[in-house]
């Protein structure tokens, strides 16, 4: 039964290189804080709805809605682009974009995957996964042209960004965003109310992050997330993360 006096923190913060080409210095004005899926859905509900028959009725959505949280883009770009022959070339145009990259070849045949450079980072004290996916309970413009593409790990037992990859719909085409739209929902799997603490990524961090992502690499290949999640809390990164993150949280109105 859910208890909903129980808490669970989570914390996120924007993951950028500053190191990076056309990436020097601070870029969290891109990172807007994130809003919770129920409030924005509830806003539109009809106005004198008293029927039990609605979804806002029933449990298995409602809890679904509490806690999956929006995150949204700050800025608008425009593209046209092209794959052919194994070659994926992008023109900009807008005055202002987005920054991009490829990471990899196209998984599927339909169109290429790029991978823009939004990342965003989370942790939790607890076990819990989070479910990464497309905004389908709104609008965005840029789902006409491609779709995120999700992903779910436990981010109390590993340590790792999720980057906002599209994989396009067509090989030739243009591709939008626009200011203020959702790129995706994070589903936190979890009967426990959600608080979201934002902190910022310090080298320290960013390098226990790295150490994650680049384990298949460093380690062995094809390591099952179990057995990383293991290694995870046995040599204790777990509390060396969550260390750092405490001492790096940025303070909400309010605090003192």
């Amino acid at each position: 039964m859910k208890n909903n006096n129980e808490e669970i923190n989570v914390y996120w913060a924007p993951c950028f290189v500053s190191s990076e080409a056309n990436s020097v210095g601070d870029w969290s004005l891109l990172y807007p804080e994130p809003t919770n899926l129920y409030s924005d859905i509830l806003k539109l509900k009809v106005v004198n709805d008293d029927s039990s028959k609605g979804f806002f009725s029933c449990p298995a959505i409602k809890d679904n809605f509490k806690s999956t949280y929006v995150f949204k883009g700050a800025m608008s770009s425009e593209y046209s682009y092209e794959y052919k022959d194994e070659h994926l070339s992008i023109e900009p145009k807008s005055k202002n974009v987005l920054g991009y990259t490829v990471q990899r070849k196209p998984t599927l045949s339909v169109g290429p995957l790029v991978s823009f450079k939004l990342s965003y980072i989370f942790f939790a004290e607890e076990d819990i996964d989070v479910m990464f996916s497309s905004p389908n309970f709104h609008k965005p413009k840029y789902t006409n042209y491609g779709t995120v593409v999700p992903g779910q790990f436990n981010i109390g037992s590993w340590f790792r960004s999720y980057n906002f990859e599209v994989q396009m719909w067509n090989n030739k085409g243009s591709f939008i965003l626009e200011e203020d739209e959702p790129l995706f929902y994070a589903k936190f799997i979890t009967n426990k109310k959600i608080k979201l603490n934002r902190f910022v990524l310090n080298e320290k961090l960013l390098s226990y992050a790295q150490h994650c992502a680049d384990s298949p690499v460093t380690i062995k290949s094809n390591i099952p997330l179990t057995e990383r999640y293991k290694r995870f809390k046995e040599s204790k990164m777990n509390n060396l993360v969550l260390k750092e993150i405490k001492e790096n949280l940025c303070l909400n109105i309010g605090d003192k």
